[in-house]
């Protein structure tokens, strides 16, 4: 990382990002071609600083076919965004704070692992009712896994966004 004073080395603070992105950006290969698509996600860790990353979505289509043509993929989650207007061209900056790893996605085919990541992706967005996920509902939804090999974490904070 260039920037080394805008590294986030505290993990506490990377799954705060994460805690706090309204989603994150996946980055797929599509028959040799970049393609990224923006998903809600639910997340885990072990406490060892081990991440998986969960996403939802259909059974079919263009990041399913994706998955099953090449299981390494990257992301991005930002948590905050916000422009620092000055005076000069040169004055102007960002204030952000974001998280951006790699990793190996699989489809979740395990039934319980299946509920536990839709229940995650539900209470990272508010969800606070009952756990009971009706079992059509987990048949026709596709559930993704990403095994995080690479997180890192970056912010430019200013007093309103720390």
């Amino acid at each position: 990382m260039r920037r080394k004073d805008r590294e986030i080395t505290d993990f506490a603070r990377i799954c705060q990002i994460l805690d706090q992105a309204a989603f994150l950006t996946l980055s797929l290969i599509d028959d040799g071609v970049p393609y990224t698509v923006p998903v809600n996600f639910g997340w885990r860790t072990d406490g060892d600083h081990h991440v998986q990353l969960f996403i939802h979505g259909a059974t079919t289509g263009k990041k399913i076919d994706c998955l099953n043509a090449c299981a390494a993929v990257s992301f991005c989650a930002v948590s905050f965004s916000r422009v620092g207007p000055g005076e000069r061209p040169c004055d102007w900056t960002n204030f952000y704070g974001s998280v951006c790893g790699s990793g190996t996605a699989a489809i979740v085919t395990d039934t319980d692992e299946k509920k536990e990541a839709l229940l995650r992706i539900l209470k990272k967005y508010g969800y606070d009712g009952p756990d009971d996920i009706p079992a059509p509902m987990l048949q026709k939804t596709a559930v993704i896994r990403i095994d995080v090999h690479h997180l890192t974490g970056k912010a430019h904070a200013d007093a309103e966004n720390e």
